[in-house]
């Protein structure tokens, strides 16, 4: 997901990692890339792996706790609300649910 500022394109990032012995999530993350148009343009002609990261680069946030998948569900559908995806993905989240 990207958000546009301006001419400036700032994708959305978010990682978790979920605990195989009891199924919670043990990290998750949310973070921002800022790139202007040129770097952007770069950006979506390359893999990740091979682009210079030398880009604006924020995380805006970090958990290092087990988190109910619920609650994991209920940060993502907020972070990334604009995106109609997540809905599709993770099924509507009724307002009164999100944390």
């Amino acid at each position: 997901m990207s958000q546009n500022y301006t001419g400036v394109d700032t994708p959305l990032h978010v990682r978790s990692i979920v605990s195989d012995a009891d199924g919670h999530i043990q990290h998750h993350d949310g973070a921002v890339r800022i790139y202007n148009q040129d770097t952007f343009a770069r950006r979506t002609d390359t893999t990740i792996d091979k682009i210079n990261r030398s880009t604006g680069y924020e995380k805006l946030r970090r958990l290092d706790h087990a988190l109910e998948v619920s609650i994991w569900k209920s940060l993502i559908h907020l972070y990334l609300r604009n995106n109609e995806t997540i809905a599709e993905y993770f099924g509507n989240i009724p307002s009164t649910d999100l944390v």
